[in-house]
């Protein structure tokens, strides 16, 4: 490949770069907290971020709904999942509702 190419690889790490090696702190008041290391989830208020954030949960309504049954609302960065049984079924909801979670979360 003529050296005026750049290497096929660079899109890869401005992506990689782009996506890791961040931190979070939260501020209350004069309080902050210590700065915690971000491993998912898109920055947020960048050109991208939108378009990141619907890849990256696009396959959460496929684990919520279809495997689970649960019903999902999605608000910006938000979710909610809810699912509705008789009473004497709650603890069977409980942990529907918990696999869902774990599902999701892996």
């Amino acid at each position: 490949m003529p050296s005026e190419y750049p290497r096929q690889d660079t899109a890869l790490d401005w992506f990689r770069s782009y996506l890791t090696g961040r931190t979070q702190s939260f501020v209350l008041g004069d309080t902050t907290t210590d700065a915690h290391t971000v491993d998912c989830s898109v920055r947020q208020g960048s050109v991208l971020g939108p378009l990141g954030f619907v890849a990256y949960t696009d396959d959460i309504n496929d684990v919520v709904e279809r495997q689970h049954g649960v019903s999902l609302r999605q608000f910006a960065d938000d979710k909610q999942l809810s699912a509705s049984v008789k009473l004497d079924r709650t603890a069977d909801l409980r942990r529907q509702l918990g696999d869902c979670t774990v599902d999701v979360r892996q």
